[in-house]
């Protein structure tokens, strides 16, 4: 197989990844006690790469629950190929985050990667009062690591944007643990558009995320993503420049946030 459907592929599992982030971790709806969001929430996106359908990737929070006197976000992130590429390249991952939802930083962070040439599952604990990680990697014994302190997993990642307007020339660095190290991620607001999204339109607010992981990026290394122009911050579209042309991730379905489209026509 040619190794380019490889390439892509991994940065696709890692453009979902963030973007989870971006659909999960920014403000998405303020419920009522407070919390960026709520459960129930369910968003599902369509991959496409050069002249491709390449896949579907759909990220929800299923539960908020009360555990040992403490709140945890349970949020997941299912992606699969489809159609051609799938034939070529078959994926069916799945990554599972526990969020403390008072301290505002993961517990636990699962992958579980199931691909044509990979098999791979993967567990981290964080321990954040000692500023250190427990990664195991499919059967091997456990190992720690050094944590930044308030760092995120793909999950969280960009949570500490909800405290901003996300006007245009505002820039955020995030503390990211991934790859068994510690890395920033850093998140410029380029400009507001209005995009088409599934039957309408929106008004958004255009990210450039800057990542320093391991991949198929160009030499950029950059995620651009566009989350709806109000207090609600939806994700609806995501774009990656990679070495063999570009990835697209449009949203198709949205469950439990309110997504104000603007009619093509009209204009309302």
């Amino acid at each position: 197989m040619d190794h380019r459907f490889r390439d892509e592929h991994q940065v696709m599992r890692r453009a979902a990844a963030i973007l989870c982030a971006a659909v999960l971790c920014l403000p998405v709806a303020v419920s009522a006690d407070g919390l960026p969001f709520k459960a129930g929430e369910r968003l599902v996106f369509k991959a496409r790469w050069l002249w491709f359908d390449a896949g579907m990737i759909e990220a929800a929070v299923p539960e908020i629950a009360q555990e040992n006197g403490a709140r945890y976000a349970r949020f997941t992130l299912h992606t699969w190929t489809t159609h051609t590429i799938a034939y070529l390249f078959s994926m069916d991952d799945y990554f599972e985050s526990k969020w403390d939802v008072d301290r505002r930083v993961p517990k636990t962070f699962s992958v579980r990667i199931r691909e044509s040439t990979a098999t791979k599952d993967k567990w981290l604990e964080f321990d954040h009062a000692a500023n250190t990680v427990s990664v195991t990697l499919n059967k091997e014994q456990p190992r720690t690591f050094d944590l930044a302190p308030l760092a995120q997993d793909f999950f969280s990642a960009s949570f500490v944007t909800r405290a901003h307007k996300l006007e245009p020339k505002d820039k955020v660095l995030v503390p990211v643990f991934e790859d068994n190290k510690n890395y920033d991620a850093e998140i410029k607001v380029v400009k507001r558009e209005r995009i088409p999204v599934m039957n309408g339109e929106v008004d958004t607010v255009m990210l450039k995320a800057r990542l320093q992981f391991e991949g198929a990026f160009q030499d950029s290394r950059s995620l651009f993503i566009w989350l709806t122009d109000d207090d609600a911050h939806i994700p609806v579209k995501l774009s990656a420049n990679l070495i063999f042309g570009t990835i697209t991730l449009n949203l198709v379905e949205a469950e439990g946030v309110n997504l104000r489209l603007i009619g093509k026509e009209n204009g309302k």
